[in-house]
């Protein structure tokens, strides 16, 4: 329970997060390297997700899944 992939990886503009399970009432958040959240998103549904990442600025990212407030899983992310 709670993988995921993430592409393309590094990413420019968009991101597709792709689930291996459908999870509800879940959060993505995305920290910076200084352990700051820069961008968090709610969803009662997630399956494959689209997610913008284009209004953050060159550098290394922790994609962060929660479902039901807990942290289910992370991954790293390069935005170019």
């Amino acid at each position: 329970m709670g993988k995921f992939i993430i592409y393309p990886n590094p990413a420019k503009k968009d991101v597709t997060i792709q689930f291996d399970n459908i999870f509800r009432y879940s959060s993505i958040e995305i920290m910076d390297i200084t352990g700051r959240i820069v961008l968090t998103k709610d969803y009662t549904v997630m399956d494959n997700i689209l997610f913008d990442v284009s209004q953050l600025t060159k550098g290394i990212y922790t994609i962060i899944v929660k479902d039901n407030h807990q942290i289910i899983s992370s991954k790293k992310l390069i935005k170019e």
